[in-house]
């Protein structure tokens, strides 16, 4: 009988909870607009690193080689958050208001995507040239399109959520 009471409340403050979390989000729209970006980010997210995981190992077989690349690619997203936040964002804020920056942050990725898409269509990848060399050596161009959408995507999370608190 302690059982099932326990059971009750847990659930009926469960239930109060969701609840008030449904009237939150009705009260403050821009709320539940965060909230699905959020989740659709991160389930982006996730996606774009399986995929660089899968792809990584299928181009990169040696593991120490492999573990190389990834700490390259990770130190290579670390910089560019870092000039994103501390220098572009900064810069940028001054000349357009953050909410349009915040707007328009979801087209590098994609431009990115497009870019690697038309580069791999022909075959180069000069697109890269910029990245650390231990970063591009020996991945397929599958590889290169998912590693470039991802580094773009992670940056962007990485320096961007202070322009919100900055609205």
């Amino acid at each position: 009988s302690k059982q099932s009471k326990s059971s009750n409340s847990s659930s009926s403050s469960l239930l109060h909870q969701v609840k008030q979390g449904y009237t939150l989000f009705k009260r403050v729209p821009t709320l539940g607009a965060l909230f699905l970006e959020t989740l659709t980010f991160q389930s982006l997210s996730t996606i774009l690193n399986t995929i660089l995981v899968t792809q990584l190992k299928q181009a990169v077989p040696d593991d120490g080689q492999r573990a190389a690349w990834t700490g390259n690619f990770y130190a290579t997203v670390n910089g560019l958050s870092t000039v994103f936040q501390f220098f572009l964002f900064p810069f940028l804020t001054r000349k357009v208001e953050p909410k349009v920056i915040w707007r328009l942050m979801p087209l590098l990725p994609l431009f990115c995507t497009l870019v690697q898409c038309a580069s791999s269509l022909d075959g180069g990848s000069g697109v890269l040239s910029f990245l650390p060399s231990a970063l591009t050596s020996k991945p397929s161009a599958a590889l290169y399109l998912i590693a470039v959408s991802f580094l773009t995507a992670k940056t962007m999370d990485y320096s961007s959520h202070w322009i919100l608190k900055a609205d």
